[in-house]
């Protein structure tokens, strides 16, 4: 729920258009089973104690567009950080 005119904004780590040779392939293996790329699999843990396994997504702007359209908000900016294109600020507004 977001009042009318509402703003999104946050970071975003794009791992779909990696070429670390640790990234690869996790993410062939995350396209054959019709995920996005950029889907990490991952829980926390510390000394004797861990939380569930949770997905993290970590997306592509252009992936990051596609998983906003008919959902009323739309990437509306990204900036990059650290002239870096896997590092990334991105805006979500509301469709008028």
């Amino acid at each position: 729920m977001a009042a009318p005119g509402a703003i999104i904004v946050g970071p975003g780590r794009n791992l779909t258009d990696s070429d670390d040779p640790l990234h690869l392939p996790y993410n062939e293996r995350n396209l054959r089973a019709g995920r996005i790329a950029g889907q990490r699999t991952m829980r926390v843990r510390y000394r004797d104690v861990a939380t569930p396994w949770f997905h993290y997504l970590s997306p592509a702007p252009r992936e990051l567009a596609e998983l906003a359209h008919g959902t009323g908000w739309e990437l509306a900016d990204i900036i990059y950080i650290e002239n870096s294109t896997a590092h990334y600020l991105a805006t979500l507004q509301q469709r008028k």
